[in-house]
């Protein structure tokens, strides 16, 4: 899953660098609808990467943060809010 999110980066990037290259070749010139083009591809990119962080700190963040020992069941302490604080942040629902 995670090699898969980076390669969406991956190509998120080339074609974006191809939609710019053939934007800049049919536009030489500014033209408003040319940079249109260009940061909606520009937002393609930004939103393959936010989605590739998030997949990463799903799939790497709980394992990374029980061997830090921050979020552990034998810590009750830390588990209980951290649990709490992620599924507020992903969700954005509330729990207690």
């Amino acid at each position: 899953m995670l090699i898969l999110t980076i390669a969406l980066v991956w190509a998120a990037e080339f074609i974006n660098t191809a939609l710019e290259a053939v934007v800049d070749l049919a536009s030489p010139q500014q033209h408003p609808l040319a940079k249109v083009g260009k940061d909606v591809g520009a937002a393609a990119v930004l939103l393959a990467s936010l989605a590739a962080i998030l997949v990463g700190l799903l799939i790497l963040g709980p394992p990374l943060l029980e061997k830090l020992k921050i979020l552990s069941p034998d810590n009750p302490a830390l588990f209980l809010p951290s649990c709490t604080f992620v599924i507020r942040s992903v969700l954005g629902v509330e729990i207690f």
